[in-house]
């Protein structure tokens, strides 16, 4: 005959039994975002060396330091540097500080260098000056001491070969590339490089700077620049709103409407871990419209492929303004629904899908229009599963 659990009094006790109750909601809960932390982590590890294979890149790359890297190859030699006091040249002028201290600090990681800004050890004209401020030509802009790679970043051989390999078009102002997914626009500190490191050893004889950015996960049409002077006239055509991007992405269940005009204010919430050391998401709210034009061009069995105009270009705002209308992109781990992005991985989906098809701009007295097939694993998806 079993024995009963007893107290010292010896009456039975059953307050085990009042904790696994109590404990029950809870228990699932954390065992939910478990499961979605472990989702996020699988898809992401499925599909990395499939990718490297493919484009040359590898997700989510150390950025730690060792004899030789993850592709075998060695590091270029670490050099330090004093206390630096540079003169700001013409071709600069205008520029974000932070995006100029970037451009001359390659081999710098990108949060120590928003850590100079926080800490005042940049000084431009012997004042403290935030990441958003512009220098001018003829500033003095002090460098703190620092240790960097003596030939800045390191990119491996065929990620270079990749990105000259994904040239769309190439003129004496701008570069037109077509991203793959799974590499970040900026090295940081979850990426050792971004598309802006391996262009510049790419194609070294030009001063490259992006005109935008793309999320990580998403792939097409992605814009450079080769002088301050091309990246400030495509910065002015966009805050005109005279750029047309049209993106692609695949959304769960059956979109309605024809065509949908979405204006939904967006803004950022320290919410998550990004590159600044900070945490971010993107929500409703702010005092500025975004616009996103929704359009059907295909209905499937349980899911809409989607043509997106915008005209603003916020943070996430496609997967934002989808999720809000109740369609979210699929194997959006942000934003999305984790149970149908865990249904669509089973079914071969390897990542987002959401895809920069089309841009055009004027490229001083041009016309640039430029488009970006469906690359092969989202197109692939489409003809076996929808």
């Amino acid at each position: 005959m079993k024995n009963k659990q007893t107290s010292k009094k010896g009456k039975p006790n059953t307050s085990f039994k009042a904790v696994s109750k109590s404990a029950k909601g809870k228990h699932r809960t954390q065992n939910q975002a478990g499961a979605k932390r472990h989702f996020a982590k699988k898809v992401k590890e499925k599909s990395q060396d499939t990718h490297a294979a493919k484009t040359g890149f590898r997700r989510s790359e150390s950025v730690k330091s060792s004899a030789r890297n993850a592709h075998g190859e060695k590091p270029a030699n670490v050099e330090s540097h004093g206390v630096r006091h540079l003169t700001i040249e013409a071709a600069f002028d205008g520029q974000r500080v932070d995006n100029y201290l970037r451009r001359i600090m390659t081999g710098v990681p990108k949060s120590r260098l928003y850590q100079m800004l926080r800490k005042g050890e940049v000084r431009l004209n012997k004042k403290r000056v935030k990441a958003e401020s512009r220098v001018s030509a003829g500033d003095i802009i002090r460098i703190p001491p620092t240790t960097v790679q003596a030939s800045g970043t390191f990119v491996p051989e065929r990620a270079i070969a990749a990105i000259k390999n994904a040239v769309l078009h190439q003129d004496e102002h701008f570069l037109v590339l077509n991203k793959p997914a799974g590499i970040a626009v900026h090295g940081g500190s979850k990426n050792q490089y971004g598309v802006i490191d391996a262009v510049r050893q790419a194609f070294p004889d030009a001063g490259w700077e992006l005109c935008h950015r793309l999320d990580k996960d998403t792939s097409g049409c992605l814009v450079l620049a080769n002088s301050r002077q091309a990246l400030n006239a495509f910065q002015q055509q966009s805050m005109a709103g005279e750029i047309h991007k049209q993106y692609l992405t695949l959304v769960k269940g059956t979109w309605v409407a024809n065509e949908l005009l979405i204006t939904t204010p967006l803004e950022k919430q320290i919410s998550r871990m990004n590159d600044h050391g900070e945490f971010e998401q993107v929500v409703e709210g702010g005092d500025s419209d975004t616009h996103s034009v929704f359009t059907t061009r295909e209905h499937y069995a349980k899911t809409t492929l989607m043509q997106v105009v915008i005209k603003t270009g916020k943070t996430h705002q496609i997967r934002v303004h989808a999720a809000q209308n109740k369609h979210p992109v699929a194997m959006d781990d942000k934003y999305g629904d984790f149970k149908w992005n865990r249904a669509l991985e089973k079914l071969g989906l390897p990542r987002m899908f959401l895809h920069a098809h089309i841009i055009r701009f004027r490229a001083f007295e041009e016309i640039v229009h430029v488009s970006a097939d469906l690359p092969a694993d989202l197109q692939g998806f489409l003809d076996e599963h929808c």
